[in-house]
C-alpha cells in the first residue's frame, strides 16, 4: 500500500533535521538546498528539484532519495555522462556525509549541519567587548606564512590523535589544548557559540576552555569585532589591539585591559549560530604563521569529525544491510517458488518496493481439494509491514489446516489483527477459493482492488469487490461471492502497487490500463504457460514505469485452468 517514508511509522524514516545538499558549480560558487523531501530529481530540466544548468548534465540525470532507514542514495537515470561518487562511476549507491558526487561539472555533497557528533553547549558565559576598532585580517590579506617543520610534525601527530578519540567533545578539548600549549604560544583557547546575525545576548562556550601554562588573565573579554568578522567572512581571521605594526589590525578589547592578539576560526555553522575557535595570543604572535597553524589544526579536527561520522555511518549501514538480508531471506521463503497445483497453471510476480515489502501472495491447497489464492497488502512499507505480512501468512496456513471455510477464515484473521495490529494499521486482501475441476470460485474481498478475469479471445471483467472492510479495521462478518473461471479465462489478482504504478509519462498506471496489459500479455503469449504471461506483463510494467522510482510493492498472481 502506497506510503511515504514519513508516514511509515518508523522514526528512522524521517529526514534528520539539518540534512542539506551542498552544490558547488563549475565557477566555484556554492549553494545549499535543504533536503526536506524524500526524493529529488537532479537534472538540466526546469522541472528537476535540483536544476544543474550545463550541457554536460542530462535533462533527468539522477535522483537522490532517502530509504526508510534514513540513508540517502544516489541513482543515475541512464545519463549520457554518468554519475561519479568519490571518483568512481556509480549506478546506485548509498552516500554518506562528505562523499563527493560529480554530475557534469558540479560537485554535490551531503551535509548534516545538526550533527549528532557536535559537542553540547555548556552554561559558561563569556563577555563580549563592543569597543570600536580597526579592521581584521584573513590569511589571504597577510604575507604568505612560513610554518616551521616542527609545528607541522606536531599537527600531523595531532591529526592522528584525533582519529583515535571517538568522543566529539573530547576532540574539541584536544584542539583547544593544542592552541594553548606552550609550543604554540596560546594564552587561552575555547570554542564559542556566536548567534547568527550578530544577535544580542550572552556568548556561551562549547565544551571546556584551555589555558596556557603562563596564562594569568582568567576568562578574557572576547572581541565582538573579531567574532563579527569571522561570522560574516566564514574564514579564519586575526586581530590585535596594539598600535599598527607588522599586522595593521585592531581588537575591540582595549590594550590597557590586556595587550594581546587573537584569532578566530569557524568550526561549525547552522541556521542559528556559528561555533568558533577563539584563541588569545601574546601580542608578538599576531602573525600569519599562527593564523595558518590554527587553520590547519581546525582542518584536522574537521577531517577527524568526518572520519568518525563516516565510520559510524558505515557501521549503521552494515547493520541495516545485515538485518535486511535476513528479512529478505525470510520473506522470500514465504512466497511459493514454483506453485504446482493439479488442474491449474499458476504464476507469481513479486517485487518489493526497495528492500522488504508488506505484500503477501500465496497459493494453498485445501484438505477438500480446492485451492486458496490470496493476495494481501499491509498498510505501510519496510520491516513493520513485512512482519505483518508474515503474520498474515501464518494465519492463512493455520486457518486452511483447521479446515475453515473462506468466510470463517477471513473472520478469524480479522479478529486476530484487530487484537494485535498497531492503531491506524490494516491489511487489504483479495482471496479466491477455486475448484480446479469445475472452475467454481468463492471470492472474498477485504478492501482490496477487484480481481481481473481476462478471456482468451479478448474481453475483461472484474470480480465483485463486495462491501467488506479491510482486515483489522472493525469486527465484521465477511461477504463471500460465487463466481466461475472458464477454461478460456485467466484470473489476475494484484495489489494497488501495480494499479498505482508511477509512469514515465506522468500519472499512474490505473486499473483500466492494467487490465489492457493483462489481456495483451496473455494474447501475446498464446498457449504459453502462465509464467511466460507473467514475464511479459512484468516487462510491460517496467516499460511503463521507466526511470520513475517505485513507491510501493508490486505483486500479482495469474491463474488459469489447464
Amino acid at each position: 500500500m502506497a506510503a511515504t517514508p514519513q508516514d511509515s511509522g518508523d522514526p528512522a524514516a524521517l529526514a534528520p533535521a539539518g540534512d542539506v545538499l551542498e552544490i558547488r558549480g563549475p565557477d566555484g560558487r556554492t549553494t545549499q538546498r535543504p533536503l526536506a523531501d524524500g526524493r529529488l530529481v537532479i537534472g538540466r530540466t526546469a522541472t528537476a528539484e535540483v536544476q544543474l544548468d550545463s550541457d554536460r548534465v542530462s535533462r533527468r540525470h539522477a535522483d537522490l532519495f532517502r530509504d526508510p532507514f534514513g540513508r540517502w542514495w544516489i541513482r543515475d537515470l541512464g545519463s549520457r555522462n554518468g554519475t561519479r561518487v568519490n571518483g568512481v562511476r556509480a549506478t546506485e549507491r548509498v552516500i554518506a556525509p562528505g562523499d563527493r558526487v560529480e554530475i557534469g561539472g558540479f560537485v554535490l555533497r551531503l551535509r548534516r549541519a545538526a550533527s549528532a557528533a557536535a559537542p553540547h553547549e555548556t552554561t559558561q558565559i563569556v563577555v563580549a567587548s563592543h569597543e570600536d576598532s580597526g579592521a581584521v585580517a584573513t590569511l589571504g590579506q597577510l604575507k604568505a606564512p612560513m610554518v616551521a617543520a616542527s609545528h607541522l610534525s606536531t599537527l600531523l601527530a595531532f591529526g592522528q590523535q584525533l582519529l583515535e578519540v571517538e568522543d566529539a567533545a573530547a576532540r574539541l578539548e584536544l584542539l583547544c589544548g593544542l592552541m594553548a600549549d606552550a609550543e604554540f604560544g596560546g594564552g587561552w583557547a575555547a570554542a564559542v557559540r556566536v548567534p547568527a546575525g550578530g544577535e544580542a545576548g550572552p556568548l556561551h562556550l562549547v565544551g571546556e576552555p584551555a589555558a596556557g601554562p603562563g596564562w594569568r588573565g582568567g576568562t578574557p573579554h572576547l572581541s565582538k569585532t573579531l567574532l563579527g568578522a569571522v561570522q560574516s567572512r566564514g574564514e579564519p581571521v586575526l586581530a590585535s589591539n596594539l598600535p599598527p605594526g607588522p599586522v595593521d589590525v585592531r581588537l575591540s578589547v582595549a590594550a590597557d585591559v590586556l595587550a594581546m592578539s587573537a584569532l578566530a576560526c569557524p568550526l561549525r555553522r547552522d541556521a542559528g549560530a556559528m561555533d568558533v575557535l577563539y584563541v588569545v595570543l601574546p601580542p608578538e604572535f599576531g602573525t600569519g604563521e599562527w593564523l595558518a597553524l590554527a587553520s590547519l589544526a581546525v582542518e584536522q579536527l574537521h577531517q577527524a569529525d568526518a572520519a568518525w561520522t563516516a565510520r559510524r555511518e558505515a557501521q549503521v549501514h552494515a547493520a541495516i544491510e545485515g538485518e535486511l538480508a535476513q528479512a529478505r531471506k525470510i520473506q522470500m521463503r514465504l512466497i511459493p517458488r514454483d506453485p504446482r497445483v493439479a488442474g491449474l497453471d499458476v504464476a507469481i510476480g513479486f517485487e518489493p518496493c526497495r528492500w522488504v515489502g508488506g505484500d503477501y501472495v500465496d497459493v494453498v491447497a485445501t484438505p477438500a481439494g480446492a485451492t486458496l489464492l490470496t493476495v494481501a497488502d499491509t498498510c505501510g512499507k519496510g520491516l513493520q509491514a513485512a512482519l505483518v505480512a508474515a503474520s498474515v501468512h501464518s494465519l492463512v496456513h493455520a486457518g486452511v489446516r483447521a479446515g475453515l471455510g473462506l468466510a470463517d477464515l477471513m473472520r478469524s484473521m480479522n479478529e486476530h489483527l484487530l487484537e494485535y495490529l498497531p492503531e491506524e494499521s490494516f491489511v487489504t486482501m483479495g482471496a479466491v477459493l477455486l475448484d480446479p475441476a469445475t472452475g467454481e470460485m468463492a471470492s472474498a474481498n477485504a478492501g482490496h482492488p477487484a480481481a481481473l478475469v481476462a478471456a482468451r479471445g479478448g474481453g475483461l471483467r472484474h470480480l465483485a469487490e463486495g462491501a467488506n472492510f479491510p482486515l483489522g479495521v472493525a469486527p465484521a462478518a465477511f461477504e463471500v461471492r460465487s463466481e466461475r473461471l472458464g477454461r478460456d479465462e485467466m484470473l489476475a489478482l494484484y495489489t494497488d502497487g501495480i494499479a498505482d504504478l508511477p509512469c514515465a509519462g506522468g500519472g499512474r498506471l490505473g486499473t483500466a490500463r492494467l487490465a489492457d496489459l493483462v489481456g495483451a500479455a496473455w494474447a501475446a503469449q498464446g498457449d504459453a504457460r502462465a509464467a511466460a504471461v507473467a514475464a511479459h506483463l512484468a516487462a510491460r510494467l517496467d516499460e511503463a514505469r521507466g526511470d520513475c522510482m517505485p513507491d510501493d510493492d508490486r505483486t500479482f498472481l495469474l491463474v488459469r485452468r489447464t
